[in-house]
């Protein structure tokens, strides 16, 4: 009688726990089987660790295959337990999935950090045999932790191999885990490649003695948006008042908008006189809404009245999505060369939330300064404007012949008001003539204000 073959479910499980029995050893098979059926993740790994203990060819071989399972939480319990092998294969193994496996390099690493001596020739070795270069990207910082001489000696290279693409990533890397290699950054602030990271790595880590390097780089036509900025964040830091105000006020005039936009988000804080009428000039004429209200925030911590009419101008701008070529470059400069800091505010700087948030900031400052608590630009506006001030070119000789007489009634009171007159009795009787009707009356009083000097120029 020939067999089926449809081989009962039942009767495949049975063979293949022979199968692994025979090949893991009792023991070791009892653990690898308990690992599977168990569900939480610290018993998975204690576990393991019970495995590796055991340190026979049988639990090896059931922590390898372990390593295969799609659960990433028993290949986090097959790391626990080859933690204690230090053999070749196994050590290549945990190398090659410390680059590939992202899910469980975290629990790789601390072993490899361990053994430095160990892993550091190994994981030199997957790096050179790899192809991808993001994963190779990825195993740059984890060979410099391990912080041996074969490790640091391995990433220099890579920082002079003008063909591997990884060469900032190597930079910034050797700077953080060996930093009395802060002279081979130094040595790189011109290189064409590598120049932009290593001003970013001595704005963290350089002193005082390397302003000369970010002034040459801001001096120099040739060098981009992200090397000025970087310049301008190490003069805000370093410099005097004298260099400070030279600098910015050379960024903010600049036509590049990037470069503006990163000066004028570096020099927060930081008021002098000598900066406000490009500031001042930016808020009315600025090339895109996000740069005039960028400029309008700075000008917020100045404490002069003479601000409010352009805080008031700044409310009425409206949030753009379009960012210049300009702007995109040196985001994507910024994100290749890994340099963060400023360019992680400007980055933020352009979304809709910050650019109503930083209006939200400078209404709050007008309502400070001025103990008013008003908000938006139209209330501002007709505020300012009765007051005597000039908001974008309206001041309040043109409201009293405004068209609507609502506006034009609260013009006629606060000019009586303005030029210190009780009420509009007191300053009729000022005049040598009564006025004999609303025309003549406005007519008088818009006289008496141009004569006061309420007709300015804006500047």
């Amino acid at each position: 009688m020939r067999m089926s073959h449809h081989v009962p479910i039942k009767l495949l499980c049975a063979f293949a726990v022979i199968a692994v029995v025979s090949l893991f050893g009792a023991a070791a098979d009892e653990l690898y089987q308990k690992i599977l059926a168990t569900s939480g993740l610290h018993e998975k790994e204690a576990l393991g660790r019970r495995l590796g203990e055991m340190n026979t060819p049988d639990a090896r071989t059931a922590l390898l295959t372990l390593m295969n399972e799609s659960s990433y939480w028993n290949r986090l319990a097959a790391v626990a337990g080859l933690s204690y092998y230090r053999d070749a294969r196994t050590v290549r193994l945990l190398a090659e999935k410390l680059a590939d496996d992202f899910m469980i390099d975290d629990a790789i690493l601390p072993i490899a950090q361990k053994y430095p001596d160990v892993y550091a020739p190994e994981l030199i070795s997957v790096y050179r045999s790899m192809s991808d270069a993001g994963k190779r990207r990825g195993l740059i910082g984890h060979i410099a932790s391990l912080r041996t001489p074969v490790s640091s000696n391995f990433i220099t290279s890579v920082v002079q191999d003008a063909s591997d693409t990884n060469r900032a990533e190597a930079l910034r890397e050797l700077i953080k885990y060996y930093p009395a290699e802060i002279g081979t950054a130094r040595a790189l602030v011109n290189d064409a490649s590598l120049g932009d990271t290593a001003l970013s790595i001595l704005l963290k880590n350089g002193t005082s003695n390397d302003i000369p390097s970010f002034l040459a780089a801001f001096s120099d036509r040739a060098r981009s948006s992200a090397a000025k900025i970087l310049a301008c964040q190490a003069v805000m830091r370093w410099g005097d008042d004298a260099l400070k105000a030279r600098i910015i006020g050379a960024a903010i005039t600049s036509p590049d908008n990037t470069l503006v936009g990163g000066a004028l988000l570096c020099v927060k804080g930081y008021t002098n006189a000598s900066l406000y009428p490009s500031l001042s000039r930016i808020v009315r004429i600025g090339e895109t809404s996000g740069i005039r209200l960028l400029s309008a925030e700075v000008l917020s911590d100045y404490d002069t009245p003479e601000t409010w009419p352009l805080l008031i101008t700044s409310l009425k701008e409206e949030y753009s999505e379009v960012r210049t070529p300009l702007a995109l470059d040196v985001f994507v400069s910024a994100i290749t060369l890994g340099i963060t800091s400023i360019f992680d505010k400007i980055s933020a700087s352009a979304s809709r939330s910050e650019f109503n948030a930083r209006k939200e900031r400078i209404n709050a400052a007008l309502r400070r300064k001025t103990g008013e608590n008003l908000s938006g630009y139209r209330a501002w506006r007709e505020w300012a404007v009765l007051r005597g001030m000039t908001v974008d070119g309206a001041n309040m000789l043109q409201m009293l012949w405004s068209a609507d007489p609502e506006l034009r009634g609260k013009a006629l009171a606060a000019a009586i008001r303005f030029l210190g007159y009780a009420d509009r009795d007191a300053f009729v009787r000022s005049l040598q003539k009564k006025p004999n009707d609303e025309t003549e009356m406005r007519t008088a009083l818009a006289a008496a204000l141009e004569k006061r000097g309420v007709l300015t120029d804006e500047k």
